[in-house]
């Protein structure tokens, strides 16, 4: 497993290299993904709540799913992990 504590994550701990953003831990909270994806994402959600627990409530394995059932769009580009 490769780290790369100069491109952080959105949680501001050391990023995997290994996998994009999509694979990041259910602790992650929403606040974060939205330094990421802009302040509409998971709109009405505490930005204190889970990547998990929106998963859970939303019946979603992942992320990804999430984003794309979603339509979200990175918007912070410069914290992107493939750019």
């Amino acid at each position: 497993m490769t780290r790369n504590p100069e491109n952080p994550a959105p949680n501001g701990c050391a990023r995997e290299l290994s996998g994009p953003i999509e694979h990041l831990d259910p602790k992650t909270k929403i606040k974060h993904l939205r330094d990421y994806y802009g302040a509409h994402f998971a709109n009405g959600w505490d930005g204190e709540s889970t990547l998990g627990e929106l998963l859970k409530e939303n019946k979603l394995a992942s992320l990804a799913e999430y984003v794309r059932d979603f339509r979200h769009r990175p918007v912070n580009k410069a914290r992107r992990h493939d750019a």
